[in-house]
């Protein structure tokens, strides 16, 4: 399904997740455990363009590959968005009962982005796929697994 973002160019999909946990009722120490804890279990994928060629860890990048960060470290090369993104999203905890968040912005479109879902979808029976237009502008794509 598809979702507006609550906050336009929100850079971070985790911080969602933190922000379910806050309860206004509870102390500041509380919130700020209870923040904490949930981000511990959700794992950050990023998708962007190198702006230049690298090599690091072993993989070499081109400038303006697609390239798929987890967790912030480099993981994938690809020729597009969508393959980057999922050869990050492999790397996670996927399976039936993940939730997976997934921001589209900075140039990709909304039918791509559900076509990375139908395949997370077909390949995963069961898991949530929720799609939102992020509006982010320097990352194809911002994904957070749960």
């Amino acid at each position: 399904r598809t979702v507006d973002a609550c906050r336009p160019n929100q850079e971070r999909a985790p911080g969602v997740t933190a922000l379910l946990a806050y309860n206004p009722e509870r102390p500041l120490e509380e919130n700020v455990a209870a923040m904490t804890a949930v981000l511990s279990e959700v794992a950050s994928v990023e998708v962007t363009v190198a702006v230049r060629g690298v090599t690091i860890g072993g993989l070499e990048v081109e400038e303006g590959q697609h390239i798929g960060l987890l967790e912030g470290e480099l993981v994938s090369s690809e020729d597009s968005s969508e393959k980057a993104l999922m050869a990050a999203l492999e790397l996670t905890d996927l399976s039936s009962d993940a939730i997976v968040s997934l921001y589209y912005g900075a140039g990709s479109s909304a039918a791509n982005a559900q076509q990375v879902a139908d395949g997370l979808e077909a390949e995963f029976p069961g898991i949530q796929v929720d799609l939102i237009d992020g509006k982010q502008h320097h990352h194809q794509y911002l994904a957070s697994v749960e």
